[in-house]
């Protein structure tokens, strides 16, 4: 029983086969007339179409052409000619549909950027509307704290009783709060970190001016974004600023936390997805 199940399952293995497969189904439509005769026809039509018997019907039906090289040939074919046919036909829809779509946005004037990516730039521009507005609503809370730091410091530096070294220290926090402002605070050699769910990519980039350079192993740098549109919000602790690579259609916006800054260590998210780390590789810069 078990030689019998072990027969059956080989060839069941053997038939999933895609060349055996299509070999059969290439032999039936080559010698269409005998499954169908045998499937539908009795010994009274078989008799009528002058076949004393199925096995006659075969004989004088199936050839070495059309029984072996015919339905080898076709099944040569489509497992492997047709794959490759498919392929084309693809990529030729692929293009087609492209090269309509292309045409369609220049006619209507809106030039050749793609449909998902005009919407998903609409979607980042009206974020980064609201984000700057939020911010600008903030302005009078930034100038209430730096009056505040500002008076501190009058207040300390006519007490002769406070400790010069407290009065010292609150005056660097002022400078390093003001200087945050500038972008000129991020410049310098940094280990930068992007998180893609589980996955993470880091580089070492260098910050100069408004570039981004991207150095390799043999220090030399390479050029890949410019930051505009900086701000430091000094209530939030927060730094934000956009990436753009290429033209001004080809951007990202970076905000990030500021609260461990003096360590040199910045975190925050990419397009409100994507966590980032910044964490700063050379000294601090003095101020």
């Amino acid at each position: 029983m078990d030689k019998l199940s072990d027969f059956f399952k080989e060839i069941k293995d053997r038939a999933s086969n895609p060349l055996i497969a299509s070999f059969l189904i290439s032999w039936m439509v080559v010698n269409w007339e005998i499954p169908i005769a045998l499937l539908f026809y009795n010994f009274d039509e078989l008799k009528a179409d002058g076949y004393i018997s199925y096995i006659k019907l075969i004989q004088q039906k199936v050839t070495t052409v059309s029984g072996v090289y015919l339905p080898l040939f076709m099944a040569l074919f489509y497992t492997f000619g047709f794959t490759y046919i498919r392929i084309y036909i693809s990529a030729y829809i692929t293009y087609i549909r492209t090269l309509s779509t292309t045409k369609n946005l220049g006619i209507s004037g809106t030039g050749r950027i793609a449909t998902e990516k005009f919407i998903k730039l609409q979607a980042q521009t009206k974020e980064l509307n609201d984000r700057y507005s939020d911010l600008i609503n903030s302005e009078s809370e930034i100038f209430t704290l730096n009056q505040q730091l500002q008076s501190q410091v009058t207040t300390l530096t006519h007490n002769d009783t406070l400790n010069k070294t407290q009065i010292e220290s609150l005056k660097q926090s002022n400078i390093e709060e003001t200087a945050k402002h500038s972008l000129s605070i991020l410049e310098g050699y940094w280990n930068y970190k992007i998180y893609f769910q589980e996955i993470s990519n880091e580089i070492r980039i260098y910050i100069k001016d408004d570039a981004i350079f991207q150095v390799s192993n043999d220090g030399s740098k390479k050029r890949i974004f410019t930051i505009t549109n900086y701000f430091y919000n000094p209530v939030r602790k927060e730094i934000t600023f956009m990436r753009f690579v290429g033209d001004e259609s080809n951007f990202d916006i970076h905000w990030l936390k500021a609260e461990d800054f003096t360590e040199g260590y910045l975190s925050g998210l990419q397009n409100n997805q994507n966590r980032i780390e910044y964490r700063r590789t050379d000294i601090f810069p003095s101020t």
